[in-house]
């Protein structure tokens, strides 16, 4: 295996020497360090509370008071409309009552509960979603709220997208496309066993440098799933073989057995181990990974920029419990990077991970149990739908002095709010500003 990094991240030596004064030389410091990121971030002036969510989890309490066994559905819409998506599929038993979290687009207002029977029969009611209990009632007596109707459309599951820099703990350029992924989660019930299947689509890689992707089931541990193994589908370029004990995955093949998190239980799943030869379809050059950008690049005249198909996987694992099969969502998926630097493997997480250290130690954990690289800047964002992602080298948002830009003119006042412009990746300042879909 590749080194992993010390404690003292040393590299940063030179290029934060213009903010230290009378400091003993080679020695990293963090606040100086804070002060660097905070340089470099495109955005001055950020919530000090921002925790860069997208995602709300609401809570939802509810009773089904006919008799019977059901599929609970929940709608970002009505279902009757085409435009709807599945934020939620359970298994549910009737005359019980189920406390359930739905993962939603945090700019929700309404959410569609569906109850719906073998034949397809759905009683949709539609909630008013707020950070408290969200209670529904499914009964006789309160069937006159109830919408009834059959299933119009095949379901379409709300997909996700993960938006990567590379380079953690070192700020990047902020266009956030060096690798760019679309996450979708179902679930269903065969001849009685609970199965979850997560879509994991790799839409671009806009880095030169060689990454690699692993997946954390948060709060999963070996005793919640059935068997040792999970199943695997898709493009069967992740895995180049040629790294040995480079490999930045420890103990990455052809096998499908679930890894297990370095200082928990948590299961982990390898993705791929180099983000290049998958979304390339196995493109090499020089017996190694052909390093162009794929789907970052618009200009025509710039030969380092591929445009390929996406690639996508998908990993299916059964679950015992049917709490953990009803609750788990996108919010449960630590989807994350690993990338060489300073001679070892940094992790890059999306923010409620971002300190993580699953594979590799190197987060310089301190006796409090914080880090020195846990401040309150982004390396990866969590996104609802197919977020169309800045081109390559376009910051994703600025605001500096009198200079404010980037591909999302709204991504500033978030950033500096955030309750301000929760829909800012919606509207991109200009179609030519992003990368087409």
């Amino acid at each position: 295996m590749i080194k992993t990094k010390t404690c003292l991240f040393v590299g940063f030596v030179a290029v934060m020497s213009a903010f230290t004064s009378c400091k003993e030389a080679n020695l990293f410091d963090e606040e100086d360090y804070k002060a660097y990121v905070a340089s470099v971030f495109p955005v001055q002036n950020i919530d000090p509370l921002h925790d860069w969510s997208t995602i709300t989890k609401f809570p939802f309490r509810v009773e089904i008071g006919y008799t019977g066994s059901y599929t609970l559905k929940f709608y970002s819409d009505d279902p009757k409309y085409v435009s709807t998506r599945v934020l939620n599929t359970c298994s549910v038993d009737g005359n019980q009552t189920y406390d359930i979290h739905i993962a939603a687009p945090s700019i929700s207002e309404n959410l569609y509960v569906s109850l719906v029977d073998d034949k397809g029969t759905c009683r949709t009611k539609v909630v008013k979603v707020s950070p408290s209990i969200n209670n529904v009632v499914f009964s006789e007596d309160t069937s006159a709220d109830e919408i009834v109707s059959s299933t119009l459309y095949p379901d379409v599951n709300q997909t996700y997208t993960f938006c990567f820099e590379e380079n953690f703990p070192e700020p990047g350029d902020y266009d956030f496309n060096d690798v760019v992924m679309g996450v979708g989660v179902d679930k269903s019930v065969e001849n009685g066993t609970r199965y979850i299947s997560i879509s994991v689509k790799v839409r671009a890689v806009g880095s030169g440098s060689r990454l690699a992707a692993a997946m954390r089931l948060a709060n999963i541990s070996a005793k919640d799933v059935v068997g040792t193994s999970y199943e695997r589908s898709g493009s069967k370029y992740y895995f180049f073989t040629q790294y040995g004990d480079q490999d930045m995955l420890p103990k990455f093949g052809d096998s499908n057995e679930f890894l297990t998190m370095r200082n928990s239980t948590d299961l982990v799943i390898p993705v791929f181990n180099d983000a290049h030869y998958f979304i390339s379809g196995g493109a090499t050059q020089a017996a190694l990974p052909a390093r162009n950008f794929y789907n970052t690049v618009t200009d025509k005249e710039d030969l380092s920029g591929v445009a390929v198909s996406p690639k996508t996987q998908t990993f299916k694992f059964a679950v015992n419990d049917a709490t953990l099969f009803n609750n788990f969502s996108v919010n449960d998926i630590d989807l994350f990077i690993l990338e060489e630097y300073n001679a070892g493997v940094f992790e890059v997480h999306t923010m409620p991970y971002k300190t993580a250290e699953v594979i590799n130690e190197w987060a310089a954990i301190k006796s409090d149990g914080s880090s020195p690289y846990g401040g309150n800047y982004p390396w990866a964002l969590l996104i609802p739908g197919d977020f169309q992602y800045p081109i390559e080298g376009l910051t994703i948002g600025k605001a500096k002095g009198n200079v404010i830009g980037g591909a999302y003119l709204k991504f500033y006042s978030w950033a500096q709010d955030h309750d301000s412009n929760r829909d800012w990746y919606n509207t991109p300042q200009d179609s030519k500003m992003v990368y087409p879909q």
